[in-house]
């Protein structure tokens, strides 16, 4: 097993995170063609079946169809709805995967994260791009930047945001103290509510908790339910072990209502419309005295997304990102543009190019095509009832779209209209869907009016820009706007953020402002545990180390170490548990390899050294003691010195010499910085069976021969699996032959001895 968060001691660094490149899918391109073939491959098989998760397997019968928003008459998946039961079972099933998921290390759960993302670059690509645009009613360029660049961008991120968490370690320590903070997942499940306007957004919601040890229950929307299960699949395929992420689709209320309905519901992670969040943190405040443990709670909501025209901006550069912003996948996202402020002389030049640019934008479901469907009958029904609305309004002028048809699919046009009144409906209220709304201000009201109109008129604070060139109108704007947007932007269009890049979040009814894509959003998901440790995590790693012992004899000392070949495709050879650190003194290790590497670095650059200043050896003890010296310096350093490490090492370290002095000598080196000679000791996993076998058979007249053969057959006993010349290694030091590793053809002979005995 695992050691429970020993990813807290690990100094491992992931590979360096750089976001996605993003493909073109252009005429006669080979991505082109491929992408066309999984487009008409989903088409051809028919709708995909669905099931939720029970305990890990898949169950149900198949109740509910996620329409192609395209043709609502063509079904992309039929799925089998979770009932409470079912909820429950997969509920169970995560705490049962919890008692272990936790203690498996960050490197291993990262692993599984980085194989993930390389399974959605490489063999899942067109499938999930497919499922996506068929699915979610995306373009080509919409689903490659949302399924595959952010879904990966979050995978590798993950990773290298919660090693930075398990960094983060309180600064002061009194005298005698070592302060650690542990960082572990909630109590309970995290249930992870997501939306259907990006895939991106479930790997988000589930895998950000997923990284530091929580388990999640999962309730994908309807109208993302294909790729959703399809992310599920490709979570599995990469190893996620069974019950640490349960899939469970079905009606939003029911599903809910199972979940809330556990005292473990640890945490609630949610991206969807602000009503339905509000009524969320209601039912869980109203049972605040009924859960384990208060749930942590983190939301992403809604948005009524803003630009600001000053009169010196770029006006078709601040036209053409308006209209991204606005219409790139029809308006459905949190942070699309909803509503534009532009000043009075260049509102000609400004609307002019709008309507042009957007009257001009292709619709339909061709590689082409800007524009495509609405995601369900209810948005179409929302949007098309905004563009009546606005069509009857006496202070409205629809200047460009107002159409729309769901004769096929749920289609409408972009729409743009301009109010004479700046706190309208269609400046305040949240429409999400492919509609904008244009105000003309006064230029001389550029300021502290201007801003506060558009800081109020709208609940939300998701999303904002301003463009202009005047540096001190930029400067004024982005002060006093500062609490009217979670992420504002400057010449750029409201919508884009991308991982590692800025990240994502707004406050007031947009949500908790957590910042998706950041250590914010890990912070508040996760639980800090404040702690006095003192090294017992690095003596838990040594513990599930390989074992090791140590033999002192008047002859000299004998090492013997167990070798885990944990690969058949592993060449023994190259594993290194006993090394040389000067011709009279080696060690042998258990723990961390890579913390050994460094405090055996430092002992051969301290006998180096030693012979060079002083022309003779250095002793055996006073090299033990150079490297405990390195261990006592890990955390804050010796006075006056930078802090050489903010952890212990997580290896013990076997020394055994002989010098002129003292003889043969073996001496055991703590992580701690304490060192102990032993005429015999045993290291690692196998340490406590090791020791009681070395006390009841050591005695100090043993020949060095008969140290071989009590090493051995102590290895022996304590090896999970049966011991030969390969998975075993041995080394002596004495006066006449100094520090020497055995040989494989005398390691062979030596374990036939043992064998014959």
């Amino acid at each position: 097993m695992s050691l429970p968060t020993s990813s807290t001691l690990g100094a491992f660094t992931g590979p360096t995170f750089n976001n996605h490149d993003f493909t073109s899918y252009a005429p006669d391109t080979p991505e082109r063609a491929l992408l066309s073939q999984a487009l008409q491959d989903l088409k051809k098989s028919g709708p995909q079946e669905v099931h939720p998760s029970k305990k890990g397997q898949i169950t149900g019968q198949l109740t509910a169809t996620q329409k192609c928003p395209f043709d609502h008459g063509t079904a992309v998946a039929r799925y089998s709805e979770a009932t409470p039961e079912i909820v429950s079972d997969a509920i169970a099933g995560a705490l049962e995967a919890k008692k272990s998921w936790p203690k498996t290390s960050l490197v291993d759960r990262a692993a599984i994260f980085y194989r993930a993302a390389a399974l959605i670059e490489g063999p899942y690509k067109y499938k999930m791009m497919a499922a996506t645009m068929l699915g979610q009613g995306k373009n080509a360029y919409q689903a490659d930047i949302d399924c595959v660049a952010e879904s990966v961008d979050f995978l590798k991120m993950f990773p290298s945001l919660a090693e930075t968490l398990y960094k983060a370690q309180p600064p002061i320590n009194g005298y005698g103290v070592w302060n650690r903070t542990e960082v572990r997942p909630i109590d309970g499940f995290v249930y992870a509510i997501c939306p259907f306007n990006f895939t991106a957004l479930a790997v988000n919601l589930v895998m950000a908790p997923i990284i530091v040890g929580n388990v999640v229950v999962w309730k994908p929307s309807p109208g993302a339910v294909y790729s959703s299960w399809l992310f599920n699949q490709i979570m599995i395929e990469a190893g996620l072990p069974t019950g640490v992420l349960q899939f469970v689709p079905g009606d939003a209320e029911m599903v809910t209502d199972a979940a809330f309905s556990s005292r473990d519901l640890g945490g609630l992670h949610f991206t969807g419309s602000t009503a339905v969040f509000r009524g969320l943190l209601a039912r869980i405040g109203s049972k605040m005295d009924t859960w384990k443990s208060y749930p942590r709670v983190v939301g992403e909501t809604g948005g009524k997304n803003f630009h600001l025209i000053h009169p010196s901006a770029d006006i078709r550069h601040a036209a053409l990102k308006t209209i991204r912003a606005a219409f790139e996948y029809q308006g459905q996202k949190c942070s699309a543009l909803s509503r534009v402020y532009v000043a009075a002389s260049v509102a000609d030049k400004f609307r002019s190019i709008l309507v042009a640019e957007t009257n001009a934008l292709s619709m339909g479901e061709a590689f082409p095509d800007f524009i495509g469907p609405v995601i369900s009958e209810s948005a179409f029904k929302r949007v098309s009832g905004y563009i009546r609305d606005a069509r009857d309004a006496s202070d409205i002028e629809v200047l460009a779209g107002g159409e729309y048809d769901d004769s096929k699919g749920w289609f409408v046009r972009p729409t743009v209209v301009e109010t004479k009144d700046p706190r309208s409906k269609f400046m305040r209220e949240e429409i999400f869907g492919p509609f904008l709304c244009m105000y003309v201000y006064d230029d001389k009201d550029f300021g502290p009016e201007l801003f506060k109109l558009i800081d109020e008129t709208s609940e939300y604070a998701l999303t904002g820009a301003v463009f202009a060139n005047d540096r001190a109108a930029i400067i004024e704007a982005t002060e006093e706007l500062r609490f009217s947007a979670g992420n504002f932007y400057i010449n750029d269009q409201c919508t884009g953020a991308m991982p590692g890049q800025q990240p994502f979040g707004g406050s007031r009814s947009s949500g908790t402002n957590d910042k998706a894509g950041s250590l914010d959003r890990g912070i508040n998901t996760f639980s800090p545990e404040g702690r006095l440790f003192q090294v017992e995590y690095s003596l838990e790693a040594i513990k599930l180390g390989s074992t090791a012992i140590g033999v002192a004899t008047s002859h000299g000392v004998l090492l013997g170490v167990e070798k885990r070949v944990t690969s058949p495709l592993l060449v023994s050879s190259s594993i290194e548990k006993i090394v040389e650190i000067d011709r009279h003194i080696g060690c042998a290790m258990s723990g961390l390899q890579a913390d050994a590497r460094s405090m055996i670095e430092h002992a051969r650059i301290e006998s180096q050294n030693h012979q060079f200043n002083y022309n003779e050896k250095l002793g055996v003890e006073s090299c033990t003691q150079a490297i405990c010296d390195l261990a006592l310096r890990f955390g804050e350093g010796a006075q006056g010195e930078e802090s050489i490490m903010s952890r212990p090492f997580g290896v013990a370290l076997l020394i055994a010499g002989w010098d002129e002095d003292n003889g043969p000598q073996l001496y055991h080196a703590e992580p701690s910085g304490t060192f102990y000679r032993y005429d015999a000791k045993a290291i690692g996993s196998g340490s406590e069976g090791a020791q009681a076998e070395l006390q009841s058979e050591y005695h100090r007249s043993l020949t060095l021969e008969e140290a071989e053969t009590l090493v051995l057959k102590t290895l022996k006993q304590v090896m999970e699996e049966k011991l030969d010349s390969k998975n075993v290694q041995l080394a002596s030091v004495t006066r006449e032959g100094g520090f020497r590793i055995y040989g494989d053809e005398e390691m062979s002979n030596v374990v036939a001895r043992l064998e014959g005995e």
